[in-house]
């Protein structure tokens, strides 16, 4: 199957929960201009599913690459390098590097470390949300 384009990040994640058994999602790391949301996106996705993320960027800041691995890509590619996109689709989809585990266990902690300092409200909301509950349902309670 080919690949079905996302333009948000909201229509991204809709997508992602309406179709199944999908193995990678490529993903650019600014789907707006000047934002980095396609690394919440890649985080709510690996969140939620088992498929592996391949980032796609045109930026080569470390700090942004290290997020795009925190958020939990399996991959990253340059546009620059576009021509090499099935090349890393197929070796993403047939490896998994031994850094993936790594970078799993890392994003655990991370993700451990960050909610600890959430005060008890915001973690309220925060498991409402990891729970499934829409917008309306969690100013309900």
């Amino acid at each position: 199957m080919g690949g079905i384009p996302a333009q948000t990040q909201q229509e991204g994640i809709t997508l992602s929960h309406t179709l199944n058994n999908i193995d990678i999602f490529l993903v650019d790391i600014n789907l707006s201009v000047a934002n980095l949301d396609g690394i919440y996106t890649a985080l709510e996705l690996n969140r939620s599913k088992s498929s592996k993320i391949i980032m796609l960027t045109s930026m080569s800041d470390e700090e942004v690459i290290q997020q795009a691995f925190t958020a939990g890509a399996s991959n990253y590619i340059l546009k620059k390098d576009a021509t090499r996109i099935p090349e890393i689709i197929r070796s993403t989809y047939y490896e998994t590097p031994p850094i993936q585990d790594l970078l799993k266990d890392y994003c655990r902690l991370k993700n451990e470390e960050q909610l600890k300092e959430l005060t008890p409200a915001e973690r309220e909301v925060y498991d409402f949300v990891e729970q499934g509950y829409s917008r309306r349902k969690i100013q309900k309670n």
